[in-house]
């Protein structure tokens, strides 16, 4: 093909014209042509040297560039299968023991084949498979997190969104039936199936699959801005849970201490219980104790009971005295045993 074409630009004058022509032009057909077959696979050099098989993986690396298909990649991990034999069946020099900064080509090469693998595989999909993990870990975020109101509300809206936006490439049997967690794992749930289901291809379906992953990362995003207790100050979370409420215009200083003395006089021990799990100070643990003491009988619910049994467990005496103003009877087969006889009655 070079060779027609060299000869009509050196043309002495003696060829005919036209002749020359045509030359150039069969040039030209088979330069296209050319450019239209699929460039031949690599071969591995008979008998490999470090330079035969360094040309031997740029040429892989360029095939890995031009890969366009599942079946692609396919074949460029089946040749680097056929260099890695070739690697170690190869006569290469192997490096001066007492020399550290020795080369090692043999290393070097196999160091170039794990790259290339490594490139192989993050060219490799997205999958179907993608999708459906990262639903669940969303379904997963949803069900394991503690979300304040506001939070429960912007999650919801979210799944809402989610399933809209999937149901254009997949069909999921329904949305979210209502606004529980349940009901929005649910949901979540049935996207996935309806993804799995659908078998859908990395190469033939590209599209959806990039769709779907779109809108996957919409929804992580989504549950990300949404507003759970951890990301709320303490007294923040207690005034979400109306620790605060009972406050009236005068207030004494610190107002937890304020708060838990109307609670107290109340009666409303779930609140009390709030602020002995949320306040870590000894001040406002202390008191909280000595309301339960002062409560005595109005102060029993299976909670506290449970809550100061478990300080009594780790023989903190006023916790027994507690129970013991609380008429705490079924602590007594689990307090008898800490109980000596020369104990104070």
């Amino acid at each position: 093909m070079d060779y027609a074409r060299n000869s009509w630009y050196m043309s002495n004058g003696d060829d005919d014209p036209a002749d020359a022509s045509e030359g150039a032009d069969a040039a030209d057909d088979g330069g296209e042509a050319g450019e239209s077959t699929e460039t031949a696979a690599p071969t591995l050099p008979e008998d490999p040297t470090e330079e035969s098989l360094t040309e031997y993986l740029d040429e892989i690396a360029d095939r890995l560039d031009a890969a366009e298909t599942e079946a692609d990649l396919d074949d460029v991990e089946a040749l680097l299968d056929d260099a890695e034999t070739g690697i170690e069946e190869a006569d290469l020099p192997e490096p001066d023991e007492d020399d550290e900064d020795a080369d090692d080509p043999r290393s070097d090469l196999d160091d170039r084949v794990a790259e290339l693998r490594d490139g192989v595989e993050d060219a490799r999909g997205p999958y179907g498979e993608d999708v459906v993990e990262a639903i669940e870990t969303a379904a997963g975020t949803v069900e394991d997190t503690e979300w304040t109101e506001d939070g429960h509300d912007e999650v919801a809206a979210a799944v809402a969104s989610f399933v809209d936006a999937a149901a254009e490439t997949v069909d999921p049997d329904a949305g979210p039936d209502g606004d529980e967690i349940a009901d929005l794992v649910a949901a979540l749930d049935a996207v996935a199936e309806a993804v799995a289901d659908a078998g859908l291809d990395a190469d033939d379906d590209a599209d959806d699959i990039a769709a779907l992953l779109e809108a996957t990362d919409g929804l992580e995003a989504d549950l990300d801005d949404a507003e759970e207790w951890d990301d709320l100050e303490t007294h923040e979370q207690l005034r979400a849970q109306g620790y605060y409420d009972v406050l009236g215009h005068y207030k004494d200083y610190p107002v937890e201490w304020a708060a838990l003395k109307e609670h107290e006089a109340r009666g409303n021990v779930d609140m009390i219980l709030l602020a002995l799990d949320s306040l870590g100070s000894d001040f406002m643990e202390r008191h909280c104790l000595e309301a339960f003491e002062r409560m005595g009988k109005r102060g029993k619910t299976e909670a506290s009971v449970e809550e100061v049994l478990g300080r009594a467990e780790k023989r903190d005496r006023p916790a027994i005295r507690i129970l013991g103003k609380m008429a705490a009877t079924e602590a007594t087969d689990t307090l008898v045993e800490y109980v000596e006889e020369d104990s104070n009655p």
